[in-house]
């Protein structure tokens, strides 16, 4: 593989969202590759180098927002956030170093009324709350609201 084939080389991340309506219980669900981010991709290196700092290196949240901007690798949060920044699932995060995967799982319950709206876009963060790895477009828009929960299965695959 030569210097040129760098874009080949980079992690890929991808997300299901599964949605349940709490009435019927029916599950739609919805696979999005998205982009890896400059910062993850430095993370990385870092790691690689012997810099790591588990703040910086580790996942530990997922955010969503409603601005439908495309992404860039060198976007550094989302456009509009709805929400805190959402903790992954206790146990949830793992690796499997045969498939060489990391991934971690999202809930949102049905009364967090705080994400509520129309979900464009998603992003992972590290431990640390302030360095975006990932982000991608959602498409098509979901809409979260108090009569569904949302599930969010996030991988990043080397």
């Amino acid at each position: 593989m030569g210097i040129n084939q760098k874009e080949n080389i980079r992690p890929k991340g991808y997300f299901k969202i599964i949605e349940t309506d709490i009435k019927t219980g029916k599950k739609t669900e919805t696979i999005i590759e998205n982009l890896t981010t400059t910062i993850l991709q430095t993370a990385l290196a870092d790691v690689l180098t012997g810099d790591y700092d588990a703040d910086k290196h580790v996942i530990g949240y997922l955010a969503v927002g409603d601005d439908d901007t495309a992404v860039s690798a060198s976007d550094t949060e989302l456009g509009n956030q709805l929400g805190d920044l959402k903790s992954y699932v206790p146990n949830s995060l793992h690796n499997d170093t045969a498939a060489t995967t990391a991934e971690a799982t999202f809930y949102f319950d049905v009364n967090e009324a705080e994400y509520y709206g129309t979900w464009n876009e998603i992003g992972l963060y590290a431990a640390n709350g302030t360095d975006l790895l990932t982000h991608a477009l959602i498409d098509p828009a979901k809409t979260f609201n108090n009569t569904k929960t949302m599930t969010v299965h996030y991988l990043v695959e080397f």
